[in-house]
């Protein structure tokens, strides 16, 4: 219950930052997809030796401009992160809040916070072994190639621990996840 709760509170966010936008002289909209290359961090030897997820994902975003220089840019995201073996891995969906500098007409920077949901882990014995809600920091480069089209690398640091339970993976550490994803994206 807790989940459909957080997951149409953020639909109903980014709804009305999309209905706000269409108000709004210069307000953008659009979606991005690309790869995740996804890994475990923690001080534990074990986590570190698990292998990277390469994974999919994909996002609508609105960016509202402040100026010329500045915009606001939330964005609802599906995430597949974690570890390449079966056990780590996990999707989410994340409500990055980005902050946008436009360095030349043609260059951007971006950093901000972003909340993650759960919505799937792999399970063994049914256990769940991730917890619902993560929390980290991304920031990133982004190019346009045209009016509409742009490209993105961005990196996601995670600030909370991924795990319900650390001993479920015999570990006495905290985990959390990091990852960079590249994007391609269109802007309506």
């Amino acid at each position: 219950m807790k989940r459909f709760f957080l997951l149409t509170a953020m639909f109903t966010l980014l709804s009305v930052f999309s209905i706000h936008a269409q108000r709004v002289t210069g307000v953008l909209s659009g979606f991005k997809a690309g790869i995740n290359v996804s890994s475990l961090n923690s001080d534990a030897t074990e986590i570190d030796e698990i292998d990277a997820r390469v994974g999919f994902q994909a996002a609508f975003f609105v960016e509202i401009p402040f100026s010329r220089s500045f915009s606001f840019q939330p964005e609802l995201q599906y995430s597949a992160q974690g570890g390449k073996q079966e056990e780590f891995r996990v999707n989410y969906i994340h409500l990055p809040l980005m902050l946008k500098y436009n360095v030349t007409d043609y260059l951007n920077i971006h950093l901000g916070p972003q909340v993650g949901l759960k919505i799937w882990e792999w399970e063994q014995d049914q256990n769940d072994n991730f917890n619902n809600l993560n929390y980290a920091v991304s920031g990133g480069l982004g190019a346009n190639l045209s009016d509409n089209f742009f490209i993105e690398a961005r990196y996601v640091y995670g600030l909370s621990n991924i795990t319900e339970d650390v001993n479920e993976f015999n570990v006495d550490q905290d985990i959390k996840n990091s990852y960079v994803q590249v994007s391609l994206g269109y802007r309506l």
